[in-house]
């Protein structure tokens, strides 16, 4: 009974949009030794850790709700700023394919150094990992669960993955079986994509959501106010 009532005051505070503590600002290093600057959710006790990835998203208002949200319900979680060292492949910016190349392993890079900077902090449970990746933060997110055996789920918020890397995306779909809870909306342009990743996914505890009209990334939040009580009973499922 207290876990119930404890879980409906958690839905209550996120579908009223109740704003908490905001994080803390951090910085830390990645392999190369570029500095980076992200907020960190802590959660009052122990608890796994999830990344938010939206690498190409500049206002970072609906990922802030949405760590504050996860702290709330018991998880460590950490967004980061790229710089701008990552493609958003839907977009209008031509690059070569060398530097979306170069720009997809820098991406990569800042996502385990991420991930390392989770694992230290002295209240996570760092077995297992969750990551929610929006927009261009699919690419990252997938060479990061497979190369992170602890990434136990990823959520795919108008993600559709590389384009380039074919091999890659059909290896991730084939070993990694594990939940994966896609989101997107019917006109927006990561729609089809999105559509094919939940059908050759091999996990059956997959979970596709589908929205009307044209919803993109963070914006389903403000769309969906639900959303995010959706995403926290996932993890709490699957972490």
């Amino acid at each position: 009974m207290l876990r119930r009532r404890w879980w409906l005051a958690l839905t209550v505070m996120v579908s009223t949009g109740l704003a908490f503590s905001s994080g803390t600002d951090v910085s830390f290093e990645d392999e190369d030794g570029h500095t980076l600057e992200g907020r960190l959710y802590e959660a009052s006790g122990r608890g796994p850790a999830i990344l938010l990835l939206d690498p190409c998203e500049p206002d970072h208002g609906s990922l802030d709700q949405l760590g504050d949200a996860l702290a709330q319900g018991g998880f460590h979680a950490l967004r980061y700023d790229s710089g701008g060292a990552v493609t958003d492949e839907g977009g209008s910016e031509r690059v070569s394919g060398s530097e979306r190349a170069q720009r997809d392993r820098r991406g990569a890079a800042m996502a385990r150094a991420a991930v390392a900077f989770l694992r230290e902090q002295p209240r996570v449970d760092a077995e297992t990992i969750g990551v929610i990746a929006a927009g261009c933060g699919s690419a990252p997110a997938m060479r990061l669960a497979m190369a992170l055996p602890e990434v136990a789920t990823v959520v795919f918020l108008s993600s559709s993955g590389p384009k380039t890397d074919h091999l890659t995306l059909e290896w991730f779909l084939g070993v990694k079986q594990f939940p994966q809870l896609f989101v997107t909306s019917v006109d927006d342009r990561s729609y089809k994509r999105t559509f094919s990743l939940f059908r050759k996914a091999t996990s059956p505890h997959c979970r596709l959501i589908i929205y009307k009209g044209h919803i993109s990334g963070t914006a389903l939040f403000d769309h969906d106010p639900e959303l995010a009580n959706t995403i926290i009973a996932w993890m709490k499922r699957h972490l």
